[in-house]
C-alpha cells in the first residue's frame, strides 16, 4: 500500500489535478508550486529542490510540519491516521509527508517541528495537568461539603502543627540572637 492509499478523506481521493501552492521555506522568499493534487506536500517541494525535513514519511513524527501562511485556504487532505493532535491540525499545522493540496489558495511555511512540537506534547499536557488540578480542587471542596466535622478536625489539627511550628521556629531565633549578644559583648 502506497501512500497516497491512506488519504481517506474528502471527495478528492484519487482524483488526480493540479492546483497551485505558495510554499515558503525559512529564509527563503515564498514560491508558488504546481502541485499535483494525488501527491504528497513533501514529495511537491523535494520535486522543485527544497530541502524540506522528514523521518519516517508516514506522519508519524513531527520533523515535517509546515503552518498554513496567513492567508492561506484550508484546500488540503490528510491521510486520517497521523500523529499530529487536532489541537495542532486545528492551529493550522500539517505534516507534509501526508498532505495534499486539493484546490487554490493553499499557502504553507515550511520547517514548524518545533512550534507543532510545542502545542503537540507541552500546551496539551499543560491543559491536562492544569483540569485536573481542578477537579481534585472540587472534589476535595465536594467531600468537606459532605463531612463538616472532618473537615474542621483537619483544620484545626494543621492550624496547631502551623502554629508549633512558629513557635519553634521563634524560639530558634531566641537562641542565635542570646548568642549574638554573648559574643559581641565579650
Amino acid at each position: 500500500m502506497s501512500l497516497n492509499d491512506d488519504f481517506s478523506s474528502g471527495s478528492n481521493s484519487g482524483v488526480r489535478g493540479w492546483v497551485s501552492v505558495e510554499v515558503t521555506a525559512p529564509g527563503s522568499e515564498p514560491e508558488v508550486l504546481l502541485a499535483d493534487t494525488s501527491e504528497p506536500l513533501l514529495t511537491l517541494a523535494e520535486s522543485v529542490g527544497i530541502r524540506a525535513p522528514s523521518e519516517c514519511r508516514r506522519g508519524n513524527c513531527l520533523s515535517c510540519a509546515a503552518r498554513l501562511a496567513p492567508g492561506s485556504s484550508w484546500n488540503y487532505e490528510t491521510a486520517a491516521d497521523t500523529f499530529l493532535c487536532a489541537e495542532a491540525r486545528d492551529a493550522g499545522f500539517i505534516l507534509t509527508c501526508c498532505t495534499r493540496a486539493v484546490g487554490p489558495g493553499l499557502k504553507i511555511e515550511l520547517e514548524q517541528q518545533a512550534e507543532a512540537f510545542q502545542i503537540q506534547f507541552y500546551e496539551r499536557f499543560a491543559k491536562a495537568r492544569e483540569e485536573g488540578f481542578h477537579a481534585s480542587l472540587r472534589e476535595m471542596t465536594a467531600y468537606n461539603e459532605r463531612h463538616p466535622d472532618e473537615w474542621i478536625k483537619r483544620t484545626e489539627e494543621s492550624l496547631s502543627a502551623a502554629a508549633s511550628s512558629s513557635s519553634a521556629e521563634d524560639s530558634d531565633l531566641d537562641v542565635e540572637s542570646d548568642g549574638e549578644e554573648e559574643r559581641g559583648g565579650r
